[in-house]
């Protein structure tokens, strides 16, 4: 789903890298995405203050940049996967072949098993 989701928004990066600053990106768009709709604002303007927090060099225009790419990548998550409230914990890519390879750890947001509701189910996907 995230190669179907941001193929093209990764790609954007020339380096690994890059690539992978773009990846995370994603990830923070598509955990935001998989909030209640009333929590997302909050969460958006968090991250963007944390951004600015950890990189005070980088430009406000590259910020603003940064929340556009958000907002629109949480949009295209809600159209495209709107049942998957998964919540990635990892991902990283790597190159592979003549490409790259990306590796996605994600677990249920709501864990429905009532057997054992302390338990975490994680799933682990390698995309090429």
């Amino acid at each position: 789903m995230i190669v179907d989701l941001a193929a093209d928004y990764i790609d954007l990066g020339s380096t690994l890298e890059e690539k992978q600053n773009y990846l995370n990106v994603l990830c923070v768009a598509w955990n935001i995405a998989i909030l209640p709709e009333s929590l997302r604002k909050e969460a958006l303007d968090e991250f963007s203050a944390n951004y600015k927090m950890q990189n005070p060099n980088d430009t406000d225009e590259n910020v603003v940049n940064i929340q556009k790419d958000i907002q629109l990548l949480i949009d295209e998550k809600i159209r495209m996967f709107p049942e998957n409230l998964s919540y990635i914990e990892f991902s990283e890519i790597k190159i592979k072949n003549d490409g790259y390879a990306i590796r996605v750890a994600s677990r249920p947001l709501y864990n429905n098993n009532l057997d054992s509701p302390d338990q975490e189910t994680y799933s682990i996907s390698t995309l090429h």
